[in-house]
């Protein structure tokens, strides 16, 4: 995920964050299966469709609740960007990242 400020109209890159290695090894193993189904003939995708989401965090509270979910991993970023961000009158954090939806019919 890219982390932004926002301080008056203006953004800026402030780091990037990762999701922990368990959530990121069960995606893959997930992800996996549903190719062997597909190779095997048993499910057929349908759609695909991808997207940005983008989260936004007004005060320090809802940072550290973030920061602390369990599917929070890794982060590199300017913490006195970010702290400063939230210290701003209407100053707040955004974290951004592209995502895709697969839908799968069932074959037969």
């Amino acid at each position: 995920m890219k982390i932004e400020v926002q301080r008056g109209d203006r953004r800026t890159a402030a780091g990037l964050t990762w999701e922990n290695e368990t959530k990121r090894g069960e995606m893959k193993a997930s992800l996996k299966v549903l190719e062997g189904l597909v190779a095997e003939g048993l499910f057929a995708v349908r759609e695909e469709r991808s997207w940005r989401l983008e989260m936004r965090y007004d005060c320090a509270a809802d940072w550290a609740e973030f920061l602390e979910r369990p599917v929070a991993g890794p982060f590199e970023a300017d913490m006195q960007a970010i702290d400063a961000a939230l210290s701003a009158p209407g100053g707040r954090v955004f974290t951004t990242e592209e995502d895709l939806a697969v839908a799968y019919d069932v074959v037969g």
